[in-house]
C-alpha cells in the first residue's frame, strides 16, 4: 500500500474533494483538526504509479504502508457513537467489551461496528448520517422482508447493513474501489449480517439486470448525473431513492438531471454544504 499525503488550506476542501474523488486506484481521506485551518489529504493507493502521479501533479510525499496497520498508525481519535433515530448506534469500536457496553447503554437499538478505514462512510459524515435517517424513516413504511436494497457507492457498507436490519429481504452494494468492497464485506461479516453482497462496479457503465424497491446513492454529483438513467432503470416503479454526496453548489443541476431521467424529488435536506434528497420513481 502506498500513501500520498499533502497538506492544504482547509478552505479548499470542496475543490480537493471534486478533484480527487474519481481516482479509481485510490481511497481518499480528508482530515481537519479542530482549531486549525489546514487540511490533510491522504490517498491510499494500491499501485505506486498512482501515488507518484499524484505527487508529480500536486507535490506532497509518499510513504509505504502495510494495509492492516494504517488505522493504528494514523493516530486519529475515535468518533463518539452516532445515534440514528431510536434504531441504531454506529460506533468505530471493534472490541467485544466496548460493543457490549454500548448495547447495555442503548437497549433496543442495534449497534453497528463500523471502524474508520480507507472506505468512506462510518456514518458520521453529514451525507451518510442523513441517508441513514432517511432510510430509517422510509423503512417504517415498507413491508418487512418484502423489499430489496441497492447501495451505490457503498463505502463501508453501513447503509446496506442498516437496510437489512430494518427489514430488507436482501441488500447489494456496489463500489468502484476493490479495497472498499473488501472492507464492506468484512464489516457485514463482523456485524453478523447475512443476505448482503458487495462487488466492484462502475455504475456509469453498469447495466441493471433487475429492479429493487429501494436504492441509496451517496456519490459525487457528476457521477450521479451520468448514472441517473441506470439508477432509474434499476428502481421499480413506485420505488424510493435516497441521494447524497451533492454539494450545495451543484444541487440544482444534479436534482434537475434526476428529474429529467424520470425520478421525482420529494424531499431535500441541507446539512452544512451537503444536500441529501429523497426521491421516487413514479408508478
Amino acid at each position: 500500500m502506498f500513501v500520498w499525503t499533502k497538506f492544504a488550506n482547509g478552505a479548499d476542501r470542496d475543490s480537493w474533494e471534486a478533484r480527487l474523488h474519481s481516482i479509481e486506484d485510490a481511497s481518499i481521506v480528508l482530515s481537519e483538526t479542530v482549531g486549525r485551518s489546514n487540511l490533510r489529504i491522504d490517498a491510499y493507493c494500491t499501485a505506486r504509479k498512482t501515488a507518484e502521479a499524484l505527487k508529480a501533479e500536486n507535490g506532497g510525499r509518499i510513504t509505504v504502508l502495510k494495509q492492516q496497520d494504517w488505522v493504528a498508525i494514523s493516530g486519529q481519535p475515535k468518533s463518539p457513537p452516532l445515534k440514528i433515530r431510536d434504531r441504531f448506534v454506529i460506533s468505530e469500536e471493534v472490541s467485544a467489551a466496548a460493543l457490549k457496553k454500548l448495547r447495555d447503554e442503548f437497549p433496543g437499538r442495534t449497534v453497528l461496528s463500523v471502524p474508520a478505514t480507507m472506505a468512506f462512510g462510518t456514518g458520521h459524515h453529514a451525507t451518510t448520517s442523513t441517508c441513514l435517517r432517511m432510510l430509517v424513516d422510509l423503512a417504517d413504511h415498507l413491508p418487512e422482508g418484502k423489499w430489496r436494497m441497492l447501495d451505490l457507492g457503498a463505502g463501508t457498507g453501513v447503509l446496506a447493513m442498516a437496510a437489512r436490519v430494518l427489514g430488507a429481504k436482501s441488500a447489494v452494494g456496489y463500489d468502484f474501489d476493490p479495497i472498499t468492497v473488501e472492507i464492506a464485506r468484512k464489516n457485514a461479516i463482523s456485524n453478523g449480517i447475512d443476505s448482503i453482497t458487495f462487488s466492484k462496479k462502475d455504475i456509469t457503465q453498469w447495466t441493471p439486470r433487475g429492479q429493487v424497491e429501494c436504492i441509496a446513492a451517496n456519490i459525487f454529483f457528476d457521477v450521479l448525473i451520468e448514472a441517473f438513467p441506470n439508477i432509474h432503470a434499476a428502481l421499480k416503479p413506485g420505488g424510493h431513492l435516497i441521494l447524497s454526496g451533492i454539494l450545495n453548489t451543484y444541487a440544482d443541476e444534479c436534482l434537475a438531471a434526476g428529474e429529467q431521467a424520470g425520478i421525482k424529488m420529494q424531499r431535500v435536506v441541507k446539512r452544512g454544504k451537503w444536500i441529501t434528497a429523497l426521491a421516487q420513481r413514479p408508478c
